[in-house]
């Protein structure tokens, strides 16, 4: 889907897309956690996608004592909703590009940092790649289990 950068912007800052919070997932370790507890967040996406809006679903974990969140958001560039101010350093505002399918994991143990993106490509194509859900759950996987073994390790550290 294309849309005209300052319009992006426009909605963005007005909140003007579609929000949505699912109920969060606890699990005790990363091992614990299924793919198919993200199947609602996938599901979330794909109907706002398809029906053209600019969209941000946020899946909340509790990983033992830890909170994380889970974002897929669809932006024009690997950056969250929440620096949307930093765009029109990247872009012409009247440009118009391809929106990006985004994976945002905010947890104060995924780096320092504590924020981890990654881009899937455009959303279009997210919706037509049929191993697109597979490889966000591998990565989200993957930063669980980063997340679990950096809070092991500051607990090590502590001790």
């Amino acid at each position: 889907m294309k849309i005209k950068v300052a319009e992006f912007i426009k909605q963005i800052e007005d909140g003007d897309f579609q929000k949505e919070v699912l109920p969060a997932i606890a699990c005790k370790s990363a091992t614990e956690f299924a793919a198919k507890q993200l199947q609602p967040l996938f599901a979330a996406f794909k109907k706002a996608v398809s029906a053209g809006k600019t969209v941000q679903v946020e899946q909340p974990v509790s990983l033992g004592t830890e909170q994380a969140s889970l974002m897929l958001e669809s932006g024009i560039i690997n950056l969250p909703f929440a620096n949307t101010k930093s765009v029109d350093n990247f872009f012409e505002l009247d440009d118009e590009v391809e929106e990006i399918t985004n994976l945002i994991v905010v947890s104060a143990n995924v780096n320092a940092s504590g924020l981890r993106i990654d881009s899937f490509g455009t959303t279009t194509a997210f919706l037509d790649d049929t191993v697109a859900e597979q490889k966000v759950t591998a990565n989200i996987l993957r930063e669980l289990a980063l997340i679990e073994e950096n809070v092991k390790n500051n607990l090590d550290t502590k001790e």
